[in-house]
């Protein structure tokens, strides 16, 4: 009994073997391969015409008034050095992914940015409005540095959106955008 025992999985190691040497011959390696992905996105631009921001906000204010006044209360914060109105001007994403980065201190290297960013001298200019789907993108001038920031609906306010801000295409439209304004 054994013996037959012993056969056969003697047998099965045979047929196994051979099993995978026929699968493992079939195939050749190519080595890695790489493919291009070309995406098209439509999206309606306007560009504001010389709007230069020279009234800001004393404190915050809780009503809807549309992106580009959101982006109006966002400088207005900076300018007042107030972090948590500052902080109300993202989306409760954003907010929650910086509270989990509490210990990177994600939230204030971010305000940290934009205080040195846009100081009370700065002169800051309305330049684009750009609509694609859920999002309107402000693009604005602070000094000479062009600076795009995508707006979302969340509760009835336009909110920041920090995740929409690290897609590739946003990166690519904010170069094309920022291109065309210093051509």
């Amino acid at each position: 009994m054994n013996r037959l025992f012993l056969l056969l999985l003697l047998l099965l190691l045979c047929l196994l073997a051979t099993a995978t040497h026929a699968i493992s011959t079939r195939f050749a390696d190519e080595g890695e391969r790489s493919f291009t992905l070309v995406e098209h996105y439509k999206y309606q631009r306007m560009q504001y015409q010389d709007v230069v921001i020279k009234q800001f906000e004393n404190q915050p204010r809780d009503v809807n008034e549309g992106p580009d006044r959101q982006l109006v209360q966002f400088l207005s914060a900076l300018r007042k050095d107030n972090f948590n109105w500052w902080l109300n001007n993202w989306n409760q994403q954003t907010r929650d992914d910086w509270q989990a980065k509490s210990e990177l201190k994600k939230a204030r290297r971010v305000y940290n940015y934009w205080r040195a960013t846009f100081t009370k001298q700065s002169v800051v200019q309305f330049k684009d409005f750009v609509l694609i789907g859920q999002y309107v993108l402000i693009g604005m001038q602070i000094d000479k540095e062009y600076h795009l920031l995508p707006f979302e609906l969340e509760n009835n306010r336009w909110r920041i959106d920090q995740d929409y801000m690290n897609v590739v295409f946003f990166q690519k439209l904010k170069e094309k955008l920022s291109t065309q304004q210093a051509g």
